[in-house]
């Protein structure tokens, strides 16, 4: 029986460069990411905590920089003023990207 197995690269770290001025004002954020997928060039990053996704693009390979932080929460209807959204997942349709909260909004 033929081996359906492919030959599959080790992982490799990535780096990813996060605008200081934004780990600045949120220095937990490294520490936060929970959710990740890549759309072509980018890559979307979600966090544990706050209401922003992250947006990275490739620089090289398995490096990732020219950052943006985008705030979901005028977009949103929060229950209170400091809810978070503490996101879980991130996916991509092709023409969407859906994120997931630990919880209803």
């Amino acid at each position: 029986m033929p081996s359906t197995r492919r030959d599959v690269a080790p992982p490799q770290p990535v780096s990813l460069q996060l605008a200081k001025s934004v780990v600045k004002a949120h220095p937990d954020l490294p520490r936060n990411l929970s959710a990740v997928v890549q759309t072509g060039e980018d890559l979307w990053l979600g966090s544990d905590e706050g209401t922003t996704v992250e947006r990275l693009t490739r620089q090289a390979d398995f490096a990732y920089a020219d950052h943006a932080s985008i705030d979901l929460a005028p977009l949103l209807t929060l229950p209170a003023a400091d809810q978070e959204l503490d996101i879980e997942g991130l996916a991509f349709d092709g023409t969407y990207l859906w994120l997931t909260p630990s919880a209803t909004l």
